[in-house]
């Protein structure tokens, strides 16, 4: 900054100011250079505001439909989660079958559910439980359950008499319980072309039986 005298009273004044103070001269090329260095500035940092304002449009679009594909996925997800296949439908068909038979259905707790299909004319279903039985306590034992192509299904035995020896005295119905129960325990030990059920899908969707 430096002082120069006015052109209209001859006083010091500032070179910067655009009004002599003393006199009120007013030097109109100092206030139409400010003016222009206005218009500039102004000109410069909008150009800046349109730019931030166009990234922040892309930004909040995009979170916007980050969110939304995350959302779709999730009910997606959700949708797979709780909508039982063909398969899944008569495995849990043979889940309400068991259920029905115990003595107390709400006591049945399924801990594994493994599931064959060798051909399109059969299914093989076994089934680890518990539930209580006739005298108040509770069994847990493997179910195997035989599953037609009409939909038929048909208890085979279950794993309870798998230890058990047969001697000259057994009769011959409890041998086919013991030879029964011993070919569910080496189907459940095994598990040759077996593959194990999602339970708590089953069990969250036992409505969706057909």
């Amino acid at each position: 900054m430096a002082l120069i005298n006015c052109k209209e009273c001859g006083k010091e004044m500032s070179d910067t100011v655009e009004k002599c103070p003393h006199c009120g001269y007013v030097y109109k090329e100092l206030k139409n250079e400010k003016i222009e260095k206005g218009k500039n500035f102004i000109k410069k940092y909008n150009k800046i505001i349109v730019i931030i304002i166009i990234a922040l449009i892309i930004g909040i679009v995009g979170y916007i439909g980050y969110n939304k594909k995350i959302e779709q996925d999730r009910i997606k997800e959700e949708i797979i989660a709780n909508t039982l296949t063909d398969d899944e439908k008569m495995i849990a068909r043979v889940v309400n079958k068991l259920q029905s038979s115990l003595k107390n259905p709400e006591s049945l707790q399924v801990f594994e559910i493994i599931y064959s299909k060798a051909n399109d004319s059969s299914a093989t279903v076994i089934i680890d439980s518990s539930g209580q039985n006739g005298f108040g306590g509770v069994t847990r034992r493997r179910n195997m359950y035989l599953i037609k192509s009409n939909g038929t299904i048909t208890y085979w035995g279950d794993d309870s008499n798998a230890d058990k020896t047969v001697t000259k005295y057994t009769s011959t119905e409890d041998k086919l319980e013991i030879a029964t129960s011993k070919v569910v325990k080496e189907y459940w030990t095994e598990r040759k072309d077996f593959f194990v059920v999602d339970v708590d899908k089953i069990m969250r969707n036992l409505d969706q039986a057909n």
